[in-house]
């Protein structure tokens, strides 16, 4: 009892630290678990939906560690598979065309600290192999270089696909899923902890306006309602369309302007549908163009960020980029 006692004393610390709220059960099991691998030195795969907050996690694992060094951080889906290598292990001078100087990889920055590899699902086939070495045995050569190096660090991977999808489909090594998946920590969407949506509202009201912030019934209602497919950063978004009256920044969100519910079903959205089915358009062009009115919107709520577009969108960064690319051609 008293371990279980120093545990949520830790995790409670944690949390104040990193500004972080989690007050479900469902949360607060997965903090417990966390901390409970970060203690015993288990590498850890996170696994849920995007926008659940399994970066921020990972900073709390590092947390839990108390180790000398940093977190290390590498966003896989921003991966170029020639040049996987070099972001992971580092390269020596002369590896490569461009490689006029010797660098480090996100692993040498990782030693004696927390090693988080963000969207591993999206890591390059042919670079797995070199990576489970680097992972059973803490150790790894540069680019181009013959001397193994040594890194100790823990390790935290995420995805927001369950990985044994991608070992079926043949895009994920199985063998190194085995190796990640020693902890895997299920972190559950938005829509099934409603009881954590009011307290982040309020924690993000008080880092925008101040401390004492109070959220009236029919804005709490207005938030509880809404299934979030986006989950805590979707939530963030529709959180901004709430703007304090002219010189009312203090003032309590009852006297704040409420928008307007968002539907689930869009009436203009229903109308060009059913123009675009009248005027004989088939469903491919259809699907075109709810495809890249989503990518808009995306884009649009999320400030022009591919990242974090791709993420509300469940999709990769590069389908973002691309869709920028065409739009400036």
């Amino acid at each position: 009892m008293q371990a279980l006692t120093s545990a949520q004393a830790n995790i409670e610390r944690a949390l104040d630290a990193q500004g972080l709220v989690a007050q479900s059960a469902s949360m607060r099991q997965v903090l417990f678990h966390l901390y409970t691998a970060a203690r015993r030195g288990v590498d850890v795969l996170l696994q849920g939906e995007s926008g659940t907050g399994k970066e921020q996690l990972a900073r709390l694992y590092h947390q839990f560690r108390r180790c000398d060094g940093d977190l290390a951080t590498l966003d896989c889906t921003t991966l170029d598979e020639g040049l996987a290598g070099s972001e992971l292990f580092g390269h020596e001078r002369g590896a490569f065309t461009s490689a006029h100087r010797s660098r480090d990889g996100v692993i040498a920055d990782a030693d004696n600290g927390t090693l988080f590899l963000d969207e591993i699902g999206d890591l390059p086939l042919a670079i797995q192999p070199k990576l489970l070495r680097t992972i059973q045995e803490r150790q790894y050569r540069r680019v181009g270089g013959n001397q193994w190096m040594t890194s100790t660090f823990g390790l935290v991977c995420a995805s927001h696909v369950a990985l044994e999808s991608a070992v079926d489909a043949g895009n994920f090594r199985l063998d190194l899923y085995h190796r990640i998946a020693a902890c895997v920590i299920m972190v559950p969407p938005l829509r099934e902890r409603v009881e954590d949506i009011v307290p982040l509202a309020e924690h993000y009201f008080a880092s925008r306006c101040g401390d004492g912030v109070s959220l009236s019934g029919p804005l709490r209602q207005w938030l509880c309602q809404y299934h979030y497919p986006g989950n805590v950063r979707e939530l963030y978004q529709r959180l901004r369309l709430i703007q304090p009256e002219a010189g009312a920044a203090q003032a309590c969100l009852s006297d704040m302007v409420m928008p307007c519910s968002i539907p689930e079903r869009s009436a203009t959205g229903d109308n060009w549908i059913h123009q675009s089915v009248s005027a004989g358009l088939g469903l491919d062009a259809i699907k075109e163009r709810a495809t890249r009115e989503a990518k808009a919107s995306a884009l649009r709520l999320c400030d022009d960020s591919c990242k974090q577009a791709a993420q509300l969108l469940g999709v990769s960064e590069r389908t973002l980029q691309l869709y920028k690319s065409e739009l400036s051609g």
